[in-house]
């Protein structure tokens, strides 16, 4: 695990050292990300968005009813193992504004806001580990804790957010590894990986970035270790989901048995070709207008209280032109030189790319929580660059005075989208 330094310990040569106050930051993030999310969990009580999709899905394992969906099943398995917690009679719940019945929707409703505020912490150990700096790793992680399209997205029964806490943690364990040297790491490395391409097709995003950071390390049995195990960990959820079921049809597909490698490969070809099907959505949007938050999505209304998906503009602002900045710099800067046109810059905007522009290429609809894998990429970018660029931009104003005006936009802008956030 990592290591704990003590003041006037010094660190051997490539072994990146983990502080107290690194602990005391990242879990005083965790607090407040917590804080932001868990209060009034069970408002509203009734269906928000796609909850009750969802929720349908988590009945249907427990009730053995099978099912067929466009996405890997682990998020409904997931939301499953809470549910199964409580006695509840089954109940098909799709539409928005239904009430959930009998379904422990708070219970699991509760178990997401606790993974959306644990995936600040792992943002924060990530930002530590590509920066090697704590103050970096803070803001970092306090900007996801911050964000009101996480708070409001983690505060409901939505796969995304199991998405992003495997796909960072799986980056964050290649990253310890690379440290390290240490196969055991890497193994947890490609089991979230693994499970990150178990909630959604789009985790691929995150094994292809832990291979890059792999492959520049010429490191490529450890690569070859990563992948395969992110495979093994897919496929082994798949047989987990299968047992809970006896071999049967239901439209499109065949049920296979649990361990039937080649029935899983056709089920999967089923889910690649229903994917071209999904219907026009009206709250659907394309890629380019992500950037700046421009098709917030309505998720829930009732009485003239709403609940929208709308992210926080002055930091997806700001990592839109950290982006812009890195790319120009990268490009007109000598070679040789540092700073904005350092690795580590390049290699934050490529995950940015990798898990962002191959959504140009997608025909199904999209939407705006499609680009919460690229935003974090972002935030783990942009510390660095408000630092460089204050330095540039006010050389003679310190960085404390930059951080202050632009958490106060932060925090003014979510003030003013906190009604829409919480639905009151």
């Amino acid at each position: 695990m990592p290591v704990i330094g003590h003041a006037g310990s010094s660190p051997a040569p490539g072994i990146m050292v983990l502080t107290r106050k690194d602990y005391y930051g990242a879990f005083l993030v965790f607090l407040i990300a917590l804080a932001l999310r868990l209060p009034f969990i069970s408002y509203p009580p009734a269906v928000v968005f796609d909850e009750g999709v969802y929720a349908t899905f988590a009945s249907k394992i427990i009730f053995g009813i099978p099912f067929f969906d466009v996405h890997p099943p682990l998020a409904s398995l997931i939301n499953a193992g809470v549910a199964r917690t409580s006695d509840f009679s089954y109940k098909e719940l799709r539409d928005i504004g239904k009430d959930f019945g009998e379904f422990p929707f708070v219970r699991v409703r509760a178990l997401h806001a606790l993974a959306g505020s644990f995936l600040a912490v792992v943002i924060y150990f990530c930002a530590k580990y590509l920066w090697e700096q704590s103050s970096y790793a803070f803001l970092a992680s306090l900007f996801v804790a911050l964000d009101n399209a996480f708070i409001s997205y983690s505060r409901l029964i939505l796969p995304d957010i199991w998405l992003l806490l495997f796909g960072f943690l799986g980056v964050l364990f290649v990253l310890v590894a690379e440290k390290k040297q240490s196969v055991a790491f890497l193994l947890l490395a490609g089991m979230f990986a693994g499970l990150a391409f178990s909630v959604k097709w789009s985790g691929l995003g995150f094994v292809a970035f832990g291979s890059l950071l792999l492959w520049r390390q010429k490191r490529l049995r450890f690569l070859a270790v990563f992948v395969s195990f992110a495979v093994l960990v897919y496929f082994f959820v798949f047989s987990l989901f299968f047992s809970f079921f006896a071999p049967s049809s239901v439209a499109p597909v065949s049920y296979p048995a649990p361990l039937d490698v080649v029935g899983i490969f056709r089920y999967n070809q089923a889910m690649f070709w229903e994917h071209g099907k999904v219907p026009y959505h009206f709250h659907s949007s394309f890629p380019y207008e992500w950037v700046l938050g421009a098709r917030p999505i309505a998720m829930w209304g009732s009485g003239g209280q709403r609940i929208d998906l709308a992210p926080n503009i002055i930091l997806w602002g700001g990592v839109f032109l950290a982006l812009i900045t890195v790319i120009i710099v990268t490009f007109m800067r000598p070679r040789g030189s540092v700073s904005l046109a350092s690795d580590t810059y390049k290699l934050l905007v490529v995950g940015y790319l990798m898990n962002y522009v191959p959504f140009f290429f997608v025909a199904r609809p999209l939407f705006l929580y499609h680009y919460f894998a690229p935003v974090l990429f972002g935030y783990l970018l942009l510390p660095a660059v408000l630092k460089q660029g204050a330095g540039i931009i006010a050389p003679n104003s310190s960085f404390q005075k930059t951080l202050f005006s632009f958490f106060a936009l932060v925090f003014l802008e979510g003030v003013m989208l906190a009604s829409r956030t919480y639905g009151f």
